[in-house]
């Protein structure tokens, strides 16, 4: 599982990149563009974007694709990374050797909770093998029987925190 120092530094990162040139390409629109004095519409958009991309230097040509190539590599870096982590944390736990002496699922659920302190939806979905529908539905019974509390991140799948003193 990611700890809270890993995933929110890349998405902050992510969000200032993807802000800057969503401004950027409002700049070089607005800057380049008669269209903001007619007004514009979600159709008109595409021909303005390419006039003004056609219209542009090179050296803003080569700024705007550099940019959107790097934000492009960020994000495909970010998915990666966050399918390894999911992949590791799943490697690490030794379902069999844990379910010993579980009646269910959910008790194996709840063990394994007790020693990792939190859990993605998505790696309790890889480590028993069930759709992440059904994970989170186990995560609200135990958090309806006040074990463990499930939070929604701003970005990314819910995660399932233990509740220590339970």
């Amino acid at each position: 599982m990611m700890t809270k120092e890993e995933k929110p530094f890349l998405v902050k990162a992510v969000i200032i990149v993807a802000c800057i040139f969503i401004a950027n390409i409002f700049v070089f629109l607005y800057k380049y563009s008669n269209s903001f004095e007619k007004g514009l519409t979600g159709l008109s958009i595409k021909d303005v974007a390419s006039n003004v991309y056609t219209g542009l230097s090179l050296g803003s040509k080569i700024f705007l694709i550099i940019g959107w190539t790097f934000l492009f590599f960020i994000l495909i870096f970010i998915l990666i990374r966050d399918r390894g982590l999911v992949s590791k944390e799943v490697s690490k736990i030794d379902l069999k050797k844990v379910s010993a002496g579980s009646k269910t699922d959910l008790d194996t659920l709840y063990k394994i909770l007790q020693d990792k302190k939190q859990l993605s939806i998505i790696t309790i979905s890889k480590l028993f093998n069930i759709n992440e529908e059904i994970a989170m539905n186990w995560c609200q019974t135990l958090e309806e029987a006040n074990l463990a509390v499930v939070d929604y991140p701003g970005m990314g799948k819910p995660i399932i925190r233990l509740i220590e003193n339970a």
